[in-house]
């Protein structure tokens, strides 16, 4: 009964969740940036060096990844053996981020990955 309740309570998040994405894509913009990495970097912002609101301040929106319809997305079977849960959901975000480009609108990857052994590192890689 416990685990029915949390499953129907975590189905509702992850449904919100896809609605901010897709209201995020609706919005009126130029560019935008997706924003990929693990959550525990992309969502704090002490981590991300405050990222998103660099990328705002540029006039670029940033979209997390996690905010996309990667329900949507079926990796190939080639991926199966990937080992790491995030590892997989970004490729779904890489996919999906994909398809939209070629819908038409514009949207760029930027990548955060804290490394262990130095300093924080951001590669932003923009579509020209």
């Amino acid at each position: 009964m416990a685990m029915d309740k949390a499953r129907k309570v975590y189905e509702q998040f992850v449904q919100a969740r896809e609605n901010l994405g897709r209201e995020a894509l609706q919005a009126d913009f130029d560019r935008a940036v997706v924003v990929l990495g693990k959550p525990y970097n992309t969502h704090d912002p002490g981590l991300n060096l405050f990222m998103a609101r660099h990328l705002e301040r540029l006039g670029l929106p940033a979209i997390p990844w996690d905010c996309l319809a990667l329900s949507q997305v079926v990796l190939s079977e080639r991926w199966d053996t990937l080992p790491w849960h995030y590892s997989r959901e970004q490729l779904r975000a890489l996919e999906f981020t994909a398809k939209y480009i070629s819908k038409g609108r514009e949207l760029s990857f930027a990548l955060y990955n804290r490394c262990r052994y130095t300093n924080s590192v951001i590669l932003i890689e923009m579509n020209a």
